[in-house]
């Protein structure tokens, strides 16, 4: 089964927030978007173009903008897969 790779296409600064676009071809899947929490942690979202709700977060919070760049950087790489492992004992 092939996978159309999804690249980063644009880095945008909105409302003072990093939004990292995503696309394939020309379409708009996704954005990685970087927020602060209320202790001034970085951490992002991915969220939906189409329906503009959270697809996926990142397990952990992280002390500077880069850290939280370096984590959607090693999603983006290392979530293009087509296994899926069903630990539901159903």
């Amino acid at each position: 089964m092939a996978l159309n790779k999804i690249i980063l296409w644009s880095t945008r600064r909105l409302a003072g927030v990093d939004i990292l676009i995503c696309k394939k071809g020309n379409e708009e899947m996704a954005k990685y978007i970087i927020r602060k929490n209320t202790q001034s942690e970085y951490y992002w979202v991915l969220q939906s173009s189409e329906n503009f709700k959270t697809v996926a977060m990142s397990s952990e919070s992280y002390d500077s903008k880069q850290g939280a760049k370096k984590s959607i950087a090693w999603t983006q790489a290392n979530g293009n897969t087509v296994t899926i492992s069903d630990e539901t004992g159903e």
